[in-house]
């Protein structure tokens, strides 16, 4: 252990860790007397660095061994505040090599200080592969770069991933009811196992509306399959709307896009309005393909007179020159137009969440391992 009683000097906080052979990454490259520094350590060794006058306390270092630097380019030429990004890092080989538990808990996200944790979330089914996505939120100044950081390596690290504290809205569905605060529930036929819940009748609306307008730049995505091509709709994967639900023809004049399975048949499709008439004047049609028993990543985004659907992070359809007469304030899944006893092709969602869009998003940039 290597102990820096700091005195009346000034420490480098690169000459203190190469001393003992350690990595050592501080929230400042001086550690100043009278100063509470907070610094992490990578490597075996442990440097413990003490700062002098009242009140001043030992740092704690925490233990773990390796980390990446992630550079984040803002491309827009806008300042983004909490703008969510995706970080896609190789964990398969970190976890063969022994530098990283099969599980991912001991991941951490790390903010441009160096020391102090960013809120994230790693995308299910995706750790211990070469493509593992971890979600998490940074404030950018337009056309400009910041570095964060992707913290491992410490074996009693306890998970603390959570969708909640990353997306604008997220529901994993990992209790064994629904949750009651943030959903409207229509459904009378329906199951939660394994963190997904399936619905066969019925549908789920937000409880209370969004506090923005979904076509001013967000997107909404859930992670869905289809259990059986029955007869009638899927279940929508999702539903953006003006109301908690959009009735038949569109008899209530939303504003609307709906995105789902055809009448019986396993195109996707989709029914689009401007919320002006009583129609779906925006058109609708056959938007991909699918397949029962495979999971897909769907959803819809609106950026002012844009809509685009996805799936798969592909567009499969996309409408431009769209006046909006409505805010679409809600989004829902299940029977499209809320109706308990709606007998849908049998659709399971493993998650769905919100997050903001941008057409030219931040590029992200994972670079070379320290310890």
């Amino acid at each position: 252990m290597l102990v820096a009683n700091l005195g009346s000097s000034e420490v480098n906080a690169s000459t203190l860790a190469t001393a003992e052979g350690n990595t050592l990454r501080c929230s400042s490259s001086v550690i100043s007397p009278n100063t509470q520094t907070r610094c992490k350590v990578y490597g075996s060794g442990t440097v413990t660095i003490y700062g002098t006058g009242t009140g001043t306390t030992p740092i704690e270092t925490e233990g773990w061994t390796h980390y990446v630097p992630v550079d984040i380019t803002e491309r827009s030429g806008s300042n983004l505040t909490d703008y969510i990004v995706n970080i896609t890092m190789d964990t398969k080989s970190l976890v063969t090599a022994g530098k990283m538990k099969s599980d991912c808990s001991d991941i951490r996200v790390v903010g441009s200080d160096g020391v102090n944790y960013l809120p994230y979330w790693i995308e299910k089914g995706t750790c211990n592969t070469t493509q593992t996505i971890v979600w998490t939120k940074v404030d950018l100044i337009a056309s400009q770069t910041k570095r964060i950081y992707v913290d491992y390596g410490k074996s009693d690290a306890k998970s603390k991933a959570n969708g909640k504290n990353v997306f604008l809205l997220f529901d994993d569905f990992d209790d064994s009811s629904i949750n009651q605060n943030l959903w409207y529930s229509q459904l009378s036929n329906f199951t939660i196992s394994n963190s997904s819940l399936r619905i066969n009748e019925g549908a789920l609306g937000l409880k209370n509306a969004l506090p923005f307008n979904l076509s001013d730049g967000y997107i909404v995505e859930t992670r869905c399959l289809f259990n059986s091509a029955l007869s009638g709709y899927s279940g929508t994967i999702p539903e953006l709307s003006s109301s908690r639900f959009t009735a038949g023809g569109n008899g209530n004049s939303d504003a609307t896009v709906l995105y789902m399975r055809g009448n019986g048949v396993s195109d996707l499709a989709y029914w689009m309005a401007n919320g002006s008439s009583a129609s779906y004047n925006l058109g609708d049609g056959v938007a991909a393909a699918s397949n029962d028993d495979v999971w897909y990543l769907t959803g819809a985004s609106v950026q002012n007179d844009t809509v685009k659907l996805w799936k798969d992070n592909a567009v499969t359809y996309q409408l431009t020159g769209i006046t909006w007469a409505k805010s679409m304030n809600y989004t829902s899944l299940g029977a499209f137009n809320g109706a308990a006893t709606g007998d849908i092709q049998d659709t399971t969602y493993d998650w769905v969440r919100i997050r903001q869009y941008i057409p030219l998003a931040p590029s992200v940039a994972v670079g070379a391992e320290s310890q």
